[in-house]
């Protein structure tokens, strides 16, 4: 059964294109400002979504089908003559992004393709752009060079290197080094983008019928790919049977009419950053979420006017820019609906797996905010250490400064390579929630130190303890630290893994 259709805060940008939406990317960042858009109309459009006005915008000869950031400066663009321009959102004056205000940025011409750029991308694995072509090329881009090459390495001194494919490139996605590419005659081929003298695996799709988008999931397990039957397929990389029992295919997009089922393409997949699921738009007009690990529908949106021909969620996922546009799927068709885009505000609720806890709130990630006013005094006589590893690799030390069955105080000490910023505190909830928020003070020499958030998805729930109640865990913590009862051991209790070293009074927390 479907779930209940929901409907959500949004609003329509203005100035908007006059012809079909290929694309709609979020600029890269939490709390993006910027959305790239790109259209039929020969057009690349920036959008404020926090005013809903445009900003800039370039033009191509051609109509434009493909479109992505680079980063927060730069965007890429490739048109249906198969020109790939690379767009400086800085004006010649060097003004800084947030302080765009040229009607008209300066690009570079990066080279030409055969034929039509179908899809455009930016790997952070290599730093580098590439694109997929109808000529059955990806081609990886290098803005800084003035030559190309036909073959082989962009090192060699050209501007790209190609690669060909078994047939027309229609979409593809990367994620770490994982390049995964959909063709026509249902080709999927991975490429490692370290080395891609040839692909390290080709398939046949798993869906009966064209493929016609494809996304990675963000934490590197596998990918989705939506076809033009209503259809997507959830596949894993890891080819040991345990992982592969988690790929499989499920049914999207369709209404029944009349004693019959009436099916519709899958046209855009968007996955959302922190849970790792997804929403997909389909030519009837709707947007769903689902949690493609626990096979589960998470909600369904309100339809709108035409075909859903282009999502994304910014990156903190509070956002989700929906580009609508007739694709012309069924032909010419009387009284085409105006193109649109929409930015809605998602719930947490539409888009959160299945036992995962909320973000930003008392059961969920920690995350580095301001500072309480006037910070716990530690008690003396109570300190011992322990490591937690951060999702970004980042160690910090506590230090227990309080007793179990209170709000218990920790000092911090953040360690980035050799240095070492001290008087930082964190707090760690009532017995009710076991969570670590955390506040950043300043320095050792007092002065404020400027730390980018993130999360450390440190939760301590009955829920994730088998063994343990609440109290019972924080206090077997609390005899290993304080009154070394415990040996030396390695246990995971939901999600952390807790280790520690015989003889040594630290545990190290990571998180899974």
């Amino acid at each position: 059964m479907p779930p209940a259709v929901t409907t959500g805060d949004q609003f329509k940008l203005s100035n908007l294109p006059t012809d079909t939406i290929s694309a709609v990317h979020f600029q890269p960042g939490k709390g993006a400002q910027f959305l790239l858009a790109s259209s039929w109309d020969c057009m690349v459009r920036l959008y404020d979504v926090t005013s809903g006005g445009q900003r800039s915008s370039y033009e191509h000869a051609c109509p434009v089908l493909a479109s992505c950031f680079a980063d927060a400066l730069h965007a890429i663009s490739g048109s249906l003559e198969g020109a790939v321009k690379y767009f400086d959102l800085n004006t010649s004056q060097g003004m800084l992004f947030p302080l765009l205000l040229n009607l008209h940025a300066s690009f570079t011409n990066l080279g030409k393709c055969n034929r039509a750029v179908s899809v455009a991308l930016y790997s952070q694995a290599i730093g580098a752009p590439l694109t997929g072509s109808w000529d059955k090329t990806v081609r990886v881009w290098d803005p800084r060079a003035s030559n190309t090459t036909s073959t082989g390495d962009a090192s060699a001194g050209g501007a790209v290197s190609v690669h060909q494919q078994p047939d027309t490139v229609f979409t593809m996605d990367a994620v770490n080094t994982t390049l995964v590419v959909g063709t026509a005659g249902r080709h999927v081929l991975l490429w490692d983008l370290r080395n891609m003298a040839q692909p390290i695996e080709q398939q046949e799709s798993t869906l009966r019928y064209q493929t016609r988008i494809i996304r990675c999931f963000p934490n590197g397990q596998g990918f989705v790919m939506g076809s033009i039957e209503g259809r997507v397929a959830v596949r894993m990389f890891d080819k040991s049977q345990e992982s592969q029992k988690k790929s499989y295919v499920f049914k999207c997009h369709r209404k029944k009419e009349e004693n019959r089922e009436v099916i519709y393409p899958v046209t855009a997949i968007s996955f959302h950053q922190r849970y790792n699921t997804f929403a997909t738009g389909g030519s009837d007009g709707m947007v769903n979420t689902w949690d493609g690990f626990n096979r589960k529908w998470l909600a369904q949106f309100e339809k709108y006017s035409t075909t859903i021909s282009s999502l994304d969620f910014c990156e903190d996922g509070t956002q989700l820019a929906i580009g609508v546009s007739y694709l012309y799927e069924n032909g010419e068709i009387p009284n085409v609906p105006a193109p649109a885009i929409y930015i809605r505000s998602v719930a947490d609720s539409e888009v959160r797996r299945k036992n995962m806890a909320p973000a930003n709130s008392a059961s969920g990630g920690a995350t580095i905010s301001a500072p309480p006013t006037v910070p716990p005094t530690p008690r003396p006589n109570s300190r011992t250490d322990f490591n937690t590893q951060g999702i970004i690799a980042t160690l910090v030390t506590f230090q227990f400064c309080s007793h179990v069955g209170k709000c218990y105080k920790m000092m911090l000490v953040k360690k980035c390579g050799e240095k070492r910023f001290n008087r930082g505190y964190f707090n760690v909830l009532d017995r009710r929630k076991c969570l670590v928020k955390s506040y950043l003070v300043g320095s050792h020499s007092g002065q404020q130190q400027n730390v980018t958030s993130y999360s450390l998805n440190i939760l301590l729930t009955p829920y994730s303890v088998k063994y343990f109640s609440r109290r019972r865990f924080v206090q077997v913590v609390w005899d290993r630290m304080v009154n070394k009862r415990m040996a030396a051991e390695e246990r995971s209790y939901g999600c952390l893994h807790l280790k520690q070293k015989k003889g040594s009074n630290q545990i190290i927390f990571t998180a899974l």
